[in-house]
């Protein structure tokens, strides 16, 4: 008999890319063969189309999530993607929703600014993440040789609601 998953509900909070194969390889490490993974990517229309959203400005977006997607898949772990669009904002309002309706059970987010949200402090999105979800959140470190990734000594972020 399997061993239960400590986490069965992964949602994952997906940046730019940058660091993607790095996440892959640690969602791969923290999912179980019982684990269901979302990932979910928010792209803030008001920095990087305005109002005049369509399905082909975000491509690159939904191309990156199949990709990872895929690699999960291959890792053995089932994943699947959704992406989300605001015009307001609230990336981090988005992230939190899709965490509560999914039900998720851990949210991981890459401590690197994330590419897609230019002009919001990404450091702003993790604090809504860590201060307001109703599931453990988990930051991972970001990349070593991104500049935007926090000192060392604070790289690695956990928190337990409660």
């Amino acid at each position: 008999m399997p061993e239960p998953a400590a986490f069965e509900r992964i949602m994952v909070a997906v940046g730019d890319g940058s660091c993607a194969a790095q996440l892959v390889v640690s969602v791969a490490g923290l999912a179980s063969t019982a684990a269901d993974v979302l990932l979910v990517y928010v792209s803030d229309c008001n920095v990087c189309c305005g109002a005049m959203d369509h399905t082909a400005l975000h491509e690159h977006e939904r191309k990156l999530l199949q990709s990872l997607v895929e690699s999960l898949s291959s890792r053995g772990v089932r994943a699947r993607s959704e992406l989300r669009v605001t015009t307001s904002g609230r990336v981090a309002a988005h992230l939190l929703d899709a965490a509560a309706e999914w039900r998720a059970d851990l949210l991981v987010a890459p401590a690197g600014r994330a590419g897609p949200i230019l002009g919001r402090p990404w450091r702003r999105v993790l604090a809504k993440l860590l201060n307001d979800a109703e599931c453990p959140v988990l930051v991972l470190p970001g990349h070593p040789h991104d500049a935007q990734a926090p000192p060392p000594s604070t790289r690695l972020w956990w928190r337990q609601p409660g």
